[in-house]
């Protein structure tokens, strides 16, 4: 039997006029790489894309171990 993936539903909250676009690994768009952006990854985890979703963070239409190591090797890293 065969199961279809999972949606993401979460989309990729808007940045802030004047702001700049969120940065590689800023999945949540708070300007930080850090542990709220790989819960996002791991609460996605497997999920299709759904289209739009912020935990795809290469936009390859699905939350995997590639998005996992774009969150890791930003980790830290400020947005602002």
């Amino acid at each position: 039997m065969h199961s279809s993936p999972l949606q993401c539903s979460l989309e990729l909250p808007s940045a802030p006029q004047g702001l700049q676009p969120r940065c590689e690994g800023d999945l949540d768009g708070d300007g930080q790489v850090d542990v709220s952006d790989l819960l996002l990854v791991i609460a996605h985890w497997g999920t299709d894309g759904g289209g739009v979703c912020a935990a795809d963070a290469d936009s390859s239409g699905g939350v995997n171990v590639t998005d996992l190591l774009l969150v890791i090797a930003a980790w830290g890293s400020s947005c602002n």
